[in-house]
């Protein structure tokens, strides 16, 4: 099903689902009431509910009107028609898992540009007053709430019954499947698409009609427009025209490539968009705040600023996949990594990942930007209440959760590709610089190191378990093991030793491979004469069980330390630690032990006392 479903336990998914389905509604309900009756005062509608429980929610709660229907319904089908009728591009989306391209009319920006001119026509030649959308917005919320609900149900049994593609499936949980939807691409005819029109159509097209409403009915209240709603205004219309440009990369994103069209998707762009997207607008209109032409200016520039960043990020890699990577960023050729995945159908594919211009500064930047954005068209409202800046906090968290999905997504697709992307691009650039690293900073090598460090420290506390048991055991049965147990602890003294020093004063010294593969002869030997020395059969099996698991425990460390030179080696390429030669190199060692005889390093203190000798 959906990628969250793989990150997050099953407990926490239901239980976040429920809470959503039951709580989200009323919330959209409580949002309304609070900016426009409530005085934009979270604590004033606490208190109110605090006073008058569930029947206080429910008397604020506003009943679906015949008025509020009309709206929506002509909006609706004007909307609908508007995506059929007017001529657009060609254009295909990606190829899902199951091999799918859908293809779309990229239409949105002349549907966007009409509805916007015919909307003000209507209230520029006084056929229809869009403060009626004000004065009945509740209605409205609260009609799209429950007819909202309606439509997802007819998407699930649809999604049963009547599929649009291959694109389409059941988690066998009837709360999951309604939550997450069943189709990733439901249609009605071919033409007609689903999710375009609930996201883009009628979601984000409202999101820049209200703001005109909210506009239009300051200005009939107060008889004039303050700079704060109109410095909110720009911002979020410059947002929303951004969006429609870029329309074609959008059937890219997550939304409409991975998330089905269910409850998540669907009633969040028809109900909660339009009245949490919009929320900072709604609460100015009775809370007008003159900025003063400096700060509304400084503003509004810094805000569209960031949506032209947002927006360049996406033309960026949109143009870098248009064009198969042959193109120029930031006047330079590309730095890309090219990844195979394969698909559910078995077919393996390729793919592009870009690691220069704005996607080499950090994984989902653009995300950066879109946060910006939200705070300067809510800033407007200064600090007098909270409310504001709900829609920030709530896209903050929207987006860090985004961002941990695709990464889980990406790195259950492209496996080794994803991990190399990530280790290309592991820090953000904005970020403080780490000292002499700067942004080098090899966080992901240098944290693997220790989580191998750890597995083998585990290997050592269970060997030293055994250590005393082990001198119980008759003299003869502990010479045969104890000159090659001696070795194999010995150049795993010394790698771990060596390795302690290195990471301390950040130098690769060139006599750890020695050791490194010194011991890891010495493991081999090991194992070669604890399978071929016939006279084990003569030990009791109970005194067999401690040695096998000594030399077991011993043959596992060697093989911990070695992944941990390997990591070690990457952390010291990044980190650019100094290479040394403060050890005298040891000699590599070859041949089997019962043809030449090793003898042990000395001067390891404790190697005749202890399994493993570091200093």
């Amino acid at each position: 099903m959906a990628e969250s479903q793989l990150v997050h336990p099953p407990l926490f998914t239901y239980v976040s689902m429920l809470a959503l389905l039951t709580l989200v509604p009323p919330f959209v309900i409580l949002m309304w009431y609070t900016n426009v009756h409530a005085d934009g005062s979270v604590l004033q509608t606490f208190n109110y509910l605090k006073e008058n429980g569930l029947q206080g929610l429910v008397d604020i709660w506003p009943r679906p009107t015949a008025i509020a229907g009309k709206i929506i319904i002509c909006y609706a089908l004007f909307e609908a028609t508007l995506q059929l009728l007017l001529p657009g591009k060609r254009v295909e989306g990606p190829i899902s898992p199951t091999g799918h391209m859908p293809v779309y009319k990229a239409n949105g920006m002349a549907a966007y540009t009409v509805t916007l001119i015919t909307y003000l026509s209507l209230w520029w030649f006084g056929i229809f007053n869009p403060t009626i959308v004000y004065d009945h917005l509740g209605e409205i919320l609260s009609t799209l709430n429950f007819g909202s609900l309606i439509f997802c149900l007819l998407l699930y049994i649809k999604g049963h019954v009547a599929p649009s593609s291959t694109d389409h499936g059941s988690s066998g949980n009837i709360i999951v499947d309604f939550y997450w939807g069943m189709e990733l691409y439901p249609r009605i005819g071919k033409h007609f698409d689903i999710k375009v029109f609930t996201n883009c159509r009628f979601g984000m097209i409202s999101w820049g009609v209200l703001p005109i409403t909210y506009c239009i009915k300051q200005y009939e209240e107060y008889g004039s427009l303050s700079d704060s709603m109109l410095v909110h205004t720009i911002i979020t219309l410059v947002y929303v025209t951004k969006f429609f440009w870029w329309e074609a990369g959008y059937w890219n994103t997550m939304d409409i490539a991975h998330d089905r069209a269910g409850f998540y998707i669907c009633w969040g762009c028809l109900v909660f968009l339009p009245c949490i997207y919009t929320s900072p607008g709604m609460y100015l209109v009775k809370h007008p705040v003159n900025l003063g032409l400096q700060l509304a200016i400084y503003i509004l520039v810094a805000g569209v600023l960031c949506v032209y960043i947002n927006y360049d990020c996406d033309r960026q890699r949109q143009e870098f996949r248009r064009t198969n990577g042959k193109c120029l960023v930031w006047g330079k050729a590309p730095s890309k990594i090219v990844a195979s995945y394969t698909t559910t159908t078995g077919e393996t594919k390729t793919s592009l990942l870009l690691t220069s211009g704005w996607w080499g500064l950090a994984r989902h930047f653009h995300y950066v930007p879109e946060i910006l954005a939200s705070f300067f068209w809510s800033v407007p409202a200064l600090f007098n209440h909270f409310i504001p800046y709900f829609y920030v906090m709530y896209l903050t968290v929207l987006l860090f959760d985004r961002a941990k999905r695709d990464d889980e997504r990406c790195k259950s697709k492209y496996g080794k590709y994803w991990k190399k992307y990530c280790e290309k691009v592991n820090l953000a650039k904005w970020e403080p610089r780490h000292g002499k690293f700067r942004y080098r900073h090899p966080w992901v090598q240098y944290l693997e190191v220790g989580d191998i460090a750890r597995d083998c420290a585990y290997r050592i506390h269970a060997l030293n378990a055994y250590i005393n048991y082990e001198t119980q055991i008759e003299q003869k049965i502990r010479t045969r093991i104890q000159e090659p147990c001696m070795k194999v602890s010995t150049e795993c003294g010394h790698v771990l030793k060596e390795l302690a020093l290195a990471m301390k004063t950040m130098t690769y010294p060139l006599t750890i491979k020695v050791h490194t593969e010194n011991g890891k002869l010495a493991a081999e030997n090991l194992k070669s004469l604890l399978q071929t020395n016939s006279s084990w059969e003569e030990i009791i099996f109970s005194e067999i069980i401690p040695i096998a698991t000594v030399a077991s425990l011993l043959i596992d460390i060697v093989s911990y330390t070695t992944k941990m030179v390997e990591s070690f080696d990457q952390l010291a390429t990044l980190a650019r630690f100094k290479k040394t030669n403060r050890f005298a190199p040891a000699r590599i060692r070859t041949g089997s032990w019962k043809r030449k005889r090793v003898t042990p390093e000395q001067n390891v203190e404790g190697v005749h006392h202890h399994v493993i000798a570091v200093e």
